[in-house]
Formats: structure tokens, sequence, C-alpha cells
């Protein structure tokens, strides 16, 4: 549970608010050779609070390439704004305020820029008038910096091109013509509801690329540069050329291997919520993890020509103390300790808090309000595996729909872990950050196996209460036997259920085209239900009832306790001359 220091925070702050310098000195030709220090974050989902000390690292960079006469490129690679107070209140205002304030150059639109769908109340289109894109066209707009999004097509195959959104766009820094071109996964559709896409179709990646990096080498770029929120994972960072602990199944890595030789120089990555430092088919291929905590950077040394000679590829640089994830966690310029950086020490930038002002005072207010209940223990939290702030969020929004059966949710869904002690109206954001409204719906318990099922093999990983499901093999073949209460529950029982609308409009691909299936509570967002009941529960939150976790007994029980489930063909019995007959 974050504690966030009081609002004198911001007051202090503000009294030593600096404002930001350019981010680009006049543009000259280049006389090379010079240094561009490419800076990128990703998956940020609205942690503001980490971009006063993201602010400090760039501004020392800036300043050893002003003393050098290089540039930087500021990049973000999507998912910006959606995951905290400070920034969902105002749906992503607050980010992209912040991101003017920083000098990004270029960012691209990851799947949860499309949460919010249309500008005003309603998250998803309910009304004829409804934009289903309107809340990320209105932050367009806002951007001092480009959106791009060069394979979100419309369903004429034609770019998607509002105000400011555009496949991708040339920069001139230190006198170096740099193309840039932003793409967002193939999975976007099932990664954000589905209904705020319906005018759009995403492009596979690679085709995409080839055609838009040519097109900007045909108009002079020297340098091309994807922001791709795509991604993949490598867990070491030593040597940029060693993939032995890299995922190189995951998007990114198979855009990149996949590209032409020379025709792109760097990718900037995201989605995954990994690390990445490495080469991949001569590309320098960076990704920075989550939440702010993490920037990567890559240094292209470019000859007279504005060509690059080699590229320098950093580890990830841990924002807070230069060697954990952890989180900044407030707005103090105490919460941090980062170590020096290009020689100079880190400054907390303080005029960042200016900017954000009254976002963080609407944040606190919200934030802080009691449900009335202490946590007994800690509730860790993962989108990977069942977990105990997940199990807490399924059986309370099971419980706040009473007589109903089942409650299913997908981990990833769940954002946060959950620690001891008194419980806030914050805390239950923190795990729910989505506005989803709840939808429920009487469905034959089959149709719950296959989403079950679904989830196992293809991800996300399913969540469930009141209900238990086994998955076993049938030699190539995975099954799913469902169970209440130790008593098998058979395929054609009808069963009521609670879940999300994003879930019943077929996002994640749980129950693809069953939206008739379910009705949406509108006037019910899917936290606020959970909240609504904290205090009702209070005695089932002691006992560990809600919430409880046996990691000897999952409550989906799957072949060797791991995920995606793969079932693997039984070799065939070998032949006798009988068996031949």
């Amino acid at each position: 549970m974050r504690r966030w220091s009081p609002l004198l925070v911001v007051a202090l702050a503000l009294s030593c608010a600096r404002p930001l310098p350019s981010s680009h000195p006049p543009a000259t030709a280049s006389t090379g050779p010079l240094t561009i220090s490419i800076i990128a974050t990703t998956d940020v989902h609205g942690h503001v609070e980490s971009l006063p000390w993201l602010s400090g690292h760039v501004e020392n960079v800036r300043e050893a390439r002003r003393a050098d006469g290089g540039g930087v490129l500021l990049l973000d690679a999507g998912d910006m704004w959606q995951g905290t107070l400070e920034s969902n209140l105002g749906e992503g205002a607050a980010v992209v305020r912040a991101y003017n304030a920083l000098h990004y150059d270029a960012v691209t639109i990851g799947n949860h820029e499309f949460d919010f769908g249309p500008s005003g109340a309603n998250t998803v289109p309910r009304t004829p008038n409804d934009n289903p894109t309107g809340n990320i066209e209105q932050r367009a707009r806002q951007a001092a910096f480009p959106f791009l999004a060069a394979n979100l097509l419309t369903k004429a195959g034609t770019p998607w091109t509002p105000p400011n959104v555009k496949p991708s766009t040339i920069v001139t820094v230190a006198g170096v013509r740099i193309g840039l071109l932003g793409v967002t996964s193939i999975n976007t559709p099932t990664s954000t509801d589905p209904r705020n896409l319906v005018r759009l179709q995403v492009a596979p990646l690679k085709d995409v690329v080839e055609r838009e990096a040519t097109r900007l080498r045909e108009a002079g770029a020297t340098v091309v540069i994807v922001l791709a929120h795509a991604g993949g994972s490598c867990t070491t960072f030593g040597d940029p050329e060693d993939l032995s602990s890299c995922r190189t199944q995951g998007e990114i890595f198979q855009l990149a291997q996949a590209l032409r030789p020379g025709l792109v120089d760097v990718i900037t990555g995201g989605h995954a919520h990994f690390g990445i430092a490495h080469r991949v088919n001569g590309i320098a291929v960076v990704e920075g993890f989550e939440q702010g905590r993490v920037f990567s950077r890559v240094d292209l040394h470019v000859d007279a020509a504005g060509k690059p000679m080699d590229a320098r590829i950093y580890p990830p640089r841990y924002l807070c103390d230069g060697l954990t994830m952890r989180d900044v966690g407030s707005w103090s310029p105490q919460a941090c300790a980062p170590p020096p950086y290009e020689g100079q020490p880190v400054r907390f930038d303080a005029h960042m808090v200016g900017v954000l002002r009254r976002d963080i005072q609407a944040a606190q207010r919200k934030r802080e309000q009691p449900l009335g209940v202490d946590a007994p223990h800690a509730y860790p939290q993962s989108t990977r595996d069942e977990s105990a702030a997940s199990h807490f969020v399924v059986d309370l929004l099971r419980a706040s729909r009473p007589g109903t059966d089942l409650a299913i949710y997908n981990a990833t869904g769940t954002r946060s872990s959950l620690a001891a002690g008194p419980i806030t109206y914050g805390d239950v954001y923190a795990l729910l950050p989505f506005d989803s409204v709840i939808a429920t719906g009487t469905i034959p318990a089959a149709r719950v196996a296959d989403a079950i099922l679904r989830g196992v093999t293809r991800g996300p990983i399913p969540i469930v209460s009141g209900i238990e499901a086994d998955v076993t093999c049938e030699g190539a073949t995975p099954r799913v036997a469902l169970s209440r209460a130790g008593q098998p529950v058979a395929p054609d029982t009808m069963v009521s259920v609670v879940t999300s609308e994003f879930l019943s409009s077929g996002g994640a691909g749980y129950f693809p085209e069953m939206e008739g299936s379910f009705a949406l509570r509108l006037d019910t967002p899917m936290r606020e239900a959970v909240v609504s009941v904290v205090k009702r529960e209070e005695e089932g939150i002691r006992s560990g009832q809600v919430g409880g976790q046996d990691p000897t007994h999952k409550r989906i029980r799957t072949p060797g306790g791991t995920y995606p489930v793969r079932c693997e063909p039984r070799p065939a019995a070998p032949q006798t001359p009988d068996s031949r007959r």
C-alpha cells in the first residue's frame, strides 16, 4: 500500500521550481562525428511521480550533449496514461502536460491508450455520437509532440491520421535528420476494449515498418528509429551481443529479425513490462520495464553525413537508486537517491511538481479516503499466476453480486499488490485502475470452461471465485473440468457469472461473440463494486476467506502447475507384426 507525502511537499517543491530548457538547440548542418543520445520510456501507466527524477537524468544527458555538440531524443513506446489517480482522473491529460514540459520528441500509441474510449464520461461508445477514439484524439491535440501510429489503419486500410497522429515524422537533431515511426502490438484489439477499435484495424508490424522506414530514408533520414509498443524480455544486460537470457520469440525480436539489414537503426520497445538492451540483426533494441521505474538509452555515433557508425547500448537505468526496480512512491525530493549520472548529481525537478500540482492534490484527496478495514497481511500481486491480490479482487467482485455462482477476471487486470494495514480507496484504485463496469449473465458452465481454457493456453491467466478448475491433457488436447465445493459441475449446468465489461465484450479472448449473453451494469464500475463491499466483507478479509491463496491447492490446476498449458501428443505405440494387420 503506497504512502504518499503531504501536500506540503508540493508547496516546498514549487518554492524551488525552475523552468525546463528547450530540448534541442537550433538545427544546424551536421559536422560530425557526434553523438545522438536516445532516451526511451515505456509503460509508464500514469506514474508521473517518477518524472521529476527522469527529468534530472535527462537534463544531465542534455548538458553533456550540449557540451560536445551532439543531441538528445526523448521518446516513449506507449501505455502512457492508464493506471494512477493523478492520470486517470483527467483521462491522461496530466501525463501529456508532463511530457510537454519534459520536451518529449514523439510517442507511439499503446493498447491502453484506447481504454478511455470517447471523450467524456463514457469509456466505450454508448451513443451514435460517441467517437471510440475521442480521448486519444483529444490528448494528441494537447501534445506538443506527435503521436506515431503507422500500423493503426482505418477499416478501409488507409492511414489513421486525426490531428497530430501520423505514421511517422522526421526530426532534425544536431543537424542529423532522424526518421521516427510508431507501431503497436498486433494483439492490441484483445488487450483493450475491442469496442474502442471498431473503426480501426491493426496491420502486421513487419510490412508496415519496412514500407514506412523506406519512405523515411527516401525523404532524407540518415537514421531511422522505430517506437514499438511491442516487446520481449531479457534478464541480463551486461553484453548487448549475448541473447542467451532473452526470449527471442517475443514480438519485438521477431520484428527485428525480419527486417532488412541496415533499414532500421534503433527499436524502442514496450508492452511486455520487461527489459531489453541488446543488438538484434544489427539493430539496437531496448525496452525499459514499466511504471516509470526505468529508462533505456542508446548513444548513436554518427559521421559527418549523419550516418551511424556504431551504437552504444546502455543497460536499463533504474531511476530511484540506480540499482533496483523500486517505486518512486512519493512526490518528496527525498524519495529517491540516485547515484550521479553523466558525472553530475541527479536533481529532483521541482518544476514538474508545479506542472502537475492540481492533479496531485485531487488524487491525494481521493486516495486517502479510508474504507474502514485493516488488511491482516500483505496480498502480493502477479500477472503471470494466481495471486493473493487477484483473489482479493475476484472474491470481492463475487460478493458485490450476492447469489452469483462465480466471478472470473484476468490476472493482468490486477495492477498492484496490497500491503497490510488500513485499506484506503487509493489502495483499491491501485489494484483496479481500469474504468470497466461489471457485467452479469447466466451461461452454460461449458462456456466458462472454454474461457478458462483460452486463458491458460493463450493468456492472460484467468482468476476465478466460487468455482475451481482442473486442466488435463488428453494427448495433445487440453481439457477443463469444473467443480464447486468439491462436486463436479456438468458442462450444461447454467451458472450465474459476474465479470468485467472488458471480458464480456470479447477482451482477452475469454468470451468471443458472447456480448449478448451479458448485461452491463452501467452505473457500477467494477472498482466501485469492490469498494462498496470491503467493509461488509471485513470478517472474511480478516479470516482469509476473501483473498485466500493456498499455493499447494490452486483454484485453477494445470499440468505441472505452469502457464501456458502445452499438451504434447502421445508417442505412437511401437508397431508389431500383429498390429500392422
